[in-house]
C-alpha cells in the first residue's frame, strides 16, 4: 500500500478484558480490530483462568465511549457481533460488526482487502465497500454479512431530551476522512501477516 509507512501496527493474542484496557492506554490506537469468536450476547475474550468470558455489547459501548476522542474506526470480525458494533458505534465514528456467523476465509479476505483500502488513503467507508467486494471476487457467499455503522452527529430535536448534541447512527455514505500521517491499530497477526 501506498501510504504503509503511516501505519504502526500491533497485536495482542488471547486478551483477556484487563489486556484490552492496558493496550488501548498504551498504545492510543486509532484502528481496533477484533479477531475471535461472538455471539448474539456478546464478544469471546478470555478470563484470568484461560476460559472464554462473554463481554455484552453495553460493557464494550461503555468501554470504547472512554478512548472516543483517539478511536476513530473498530472492526468486530466475530461471528454475530452486529448487536456489539451498533452499540459501539454510538462512541466510535465507524464500526463494522457481522450480521451472522462468517466463516474464516471470509473474516481473513475481508480484512485484507480492508486494510488494502485503508493503506491506500481511502475512507473508511470505501474501505468497507472494497473488502465486501472483495469476497465477491473470492466466490464467498458471505458478502452482505459484514456491516458498517456510522456515527453522526445531530442536533438534538426534543425539547424533552438532554441539552447539546445526540448521536445518531447512519448506514450512509459519510464525507471521506483523511488520514493524520501516523496511525496505530491493534489487530490479530494471522490478519495482520496478510496485510503487509
Amino acid at each position: 500500500s501506498r501510504k504503509r509507512e503511516q501505519f504502526v501496527i500491533k497485536q495482542a493474542w488471547a486478551v483477556r478484558p484487563m489486556d484490552v484496557r492496558r493496550a488501548m492506554l498504551d498504545l492510543r490506537p486509532h484502528i481496533v480490530h477484533f479477531c475471535g469468536h461472538g455471539d448474539t450476547e456478546g464478544l469471546a475474550f478470555e478470563d484470568e483462568n484461560g476460559r472464554s468470558r462473554i463481554i455484552d455489547a453495553e460493557t464494550l459501548a461503555e468501554f470504547f465511549g472512554l478512548f472516543a476522542d483517539r478511536v476513530e474506526c473498530v472492526i468486530l470480525n466475530a461471528c454475530y457481533s452486529e448487536v456489539q458494533a451498533r452499540a459501539i458505534a454510538r462512541h466510535i465514528p465507524y464500526v463494522i460488526g457481522m450480521k451472522s456467523a462468517i466463516g474464516d476465509k471470509a473474516a481473513i479476505q475481508f480484512a485484507v482487502a480492508f486494510y488494502d483500502a485503508v493503506g491506500s488513503g481511502e475512507s473508511y467507508e470505501f474501505a468497507y465497500k472494497v473488502a465486501c467486494n472483495a469476497l465477491k471476487w473470492a466466490g464467498l457467499s458471505e458478502s452482505h454479512i459484514p456491516v458498517l455503522m456510522i456515527k453522526r452527529e445531530q442536533p438534538t430535536i426534543s425539547e424533552e431530551s438532554q441539552k447539546g448534541d445526540q448521536a445518531q447512527i447512519f448506514e450512509v455514505e459519510p464525507r471521506p476522512r483523511f488520514f493524520r500521517t501516523y496511525r496505530q491499530f491493534i489487530g490479530r497477526e494471522v490478519i495482520i501477516g496478510e496485510i503487509i
